[in-house]
């Protein structure tokens, strides 16, 4: 079986279409190419998730990547910006490259049963005084008052004179001290 290019080549990142990441990832086995897939329990479907939805790595074994438009359910390579030598004789460009070690961090995370683990956030409880760390807002103090979804979190805050529900990303508020 053919090898990647070397060790320290590097990956790409891969598009799928919706759903069919490990369908692409087999096809890429099958060729003898290294595909990941990383990925997350999801307590409340209690199923396996991919980390990033719709997208997908892969160390392929040579240069040539034209293949992947052709795969069942794969869109294509994220593509980089042009190499200065080749972009001016070809006009073509290269798929963007990630470096192994991203990959490493991404399987360093992996528990027992290759999901991946994110750190956890200080819970926080409704009525919690919280601080806008961002934005036009930035420094103004709120109520938190839920967690809408994963990435964004309600909070109530005094603006003009009265409570104002607002949602924002959860990264872009801390506890207030």
């Amino acid at each position: 079986m053919a090898q990647p290019l070397s060790d320290d080549a590097s990956w790409i990142v891969i598009r799928a279409r919706p759903a069919k990441e490990l369908t692409v990832a087999a096809y890429l086995r099958q060729r003898g190419h290294t595909p990941y897939v990383p990925r997350l329990w999801n307590p409340k479907r209690q199923l396996r998730q991919p980390l990033f939805p719709g997208y997908l790595f892969a160390r392929l074994l040579g240069p040539a990547f034209v293949f992947l438009f052709n795969l069942p359910g794969c869109l294509g390579p994220i593509m980089g910006a042009r190499p200065y030598a080749e972009a001016e004789a070809t006009n073509l460009r290269q798929p963007a490259s990630v470096i192994p070690e991203i990959i490493d961090a991404l399987r360093a995370r992996e528990n027992a049963h290759g999901n991946i683990e994110l750190p956890e956030r200080a819970a926080l409880v409704r009525g919690d005084q919280v601080k806008l760390l961002a934005g036009p807002f930035a420094g103004q103090l709120g109520i938190f008052q839920e967690q809408t979804s994963r990435e964004r979190v309600a909070v109530l805050f005094q603006l003009f004179g009265r409570p104002t529900r607002m949602q924002v990303r959860s990264e872009l508020v801390e506890r207030a001290a």
